[in-house]
């Protein structure tokens, strides 16, 4: 997304692309993009790094002699402000649901040589090297990040369900096949289902069909 005059943005944007650090990001610093902003506020994070015009560390150095820039750390602050003007949602600093709802498969799992698939919807790189996702475009943005982790709740009881498929005739044209849940003796939630006609019958199917019950 381009930084300047994003469209989910605060309104503060629009005072804050006129000054004279926003000038020099642009014409100088070549900043165009959210992504090339964050790359800028990273630069930061040098340890030798002192908030100051004065500070000649390496990146400040870098930004004097390879963009003519006369205040390095002013160009820092100013990309710091225009990130923070983005909703969480449009913030690429901020924690997406994608990121944490989906643990890392194990490397001990996989076969030799293999590497577990990354599933972080948060990417680097160009967005020639990255999935394109289409939206509804009859659905209502919004600028709420969704908060989607599981909240631990005092007295929370937990129950274990037992669910499994059976066919008769399996694998022949007259199979019939069910499909159980059971938690308790005599409990009210136990149910049983014959699966309709056009699902493939088999005990496969049942014990698919079980687990979508429960």
């Amino acid at each position: 997304m381009p930084i300047w005059y994003h469209k989910e943005a605060d309104t503060e944007i629009r005072s804050i692309n006129h000054t004279t650090a926003s000038v020099c990001l642009r014409t100088k610093h070549r900043i165009q993009t959210v992504g090339d902003t964050v790359a800028l506020t990273f630069r930061q994070q040098n340890p030798e790094h002192e908030p100051t015009s004065l500070c000649q560390c390496k990146e400040c150095t870098g930004m004097h002699e390879g963009y003519n820039c006369q205040h390095p750390h002013g160009c820092m602050n100013q990309a710091l402000k225009l990130l923070n003007s983005l909703p969480k949602k449009w913030d690429p600093r901020s924690e997406l649901p994608e990121d944490y709802q989906n643990k890392p498969i194990p490397t001990s799992t996989l076969p030799s040589g293999e590497n577990p698939f990354d599933t972080n919807i948060t990417t680097t790189g160009s967005l020639a090297n990255i999935f394109r996702i289409f939206t509804d475009e009859t659905i209502e943005p919004i600028n709420i990040l969704p908060k989607l982790k599981p909240q631990p709740r005092i007295g929370e009881q937990r129950i274990t369900i037992a669910t499994d498929g059976s066919c008769e005739n399996n694998d022949k044209q007259n199979a019939k096949a069910g499909a159980g849940v059971f938690i308790a003796d005599e409990h009210t939630e136990n149910q049983s289902a014959k699966l309709p006609q056009y699902v493939h019958q088999s005990n496969q199917t049942g014990e698919i069909v079980a687990v979508k019950i429960a």
